[in-house]
């Protein structure tokens, strides 16, 4: 028979955010916190409260222009964000986007859509278009060489 012996490491409780989680969780809604801190909130965590995205992702979310930009203040270099606003940002990757196109089109059922078109306005549009091409083509000069020749 050997002889062995089982060791076990107890480290206790590693935080690898050097104090930034728990400083972010103390914070309220609307308290300024840096993205490195921010990185910590747990409005942005997996379900094991690790971050989901570095300082450099939240950064650079901070330029986007549209719906999914984060907001942030930069008072000087530093860029500092709240949990609200970050929450607002993971939502609004949740939120179903519509495009501009349908939003207030009747559907089918409820009667004629309102892209179906009827015999006059149909001849009246191609009649418009093709009075518009003329035009185009009577005032624009030829670029082609055998036209100058």
């Amino acid at each position: 028979m050997t002889n062995s012996k089982t060791y076990v490491f107890d480290g206790g409780r590693f935080d690898l955010s050097n104090g930034a989680g728990t400083r972010v969780e103390a914070a309220g809604l609307d308290t300024l916190l840096p993205l490195e801190d921010a990185i910590w909130a747990p409005e942005v965590q997996d379900p094991h409260g690790a971050p989901v995205f570095t300082t450099a992702q939240l950064r650079a979310a901070t330029r986007v222009i549209g719906r999914h930009r984060l907001g942030s203040m930069k008072p000087g270099h530093a860029i500092l964000t709240t949990r609200r606003q970050l929450q607002q940002w993971r939502e609004s990757w949740h939120a179903p986007e519509i495009p501009p196109d349908f939003i207030g089109t009747p559907s089918a059922a409820s009667g004629a859509s309102a892209t179906s078109s009827t015999g006059a306005s149909s001849s009246d549009a191609l009649d418009t278009a093709a009075t518009l091409a003329r035009r185009l083509k009577a005032s624009s000069r030829s670029t082609s060489r055998n036209a100058r020749d």
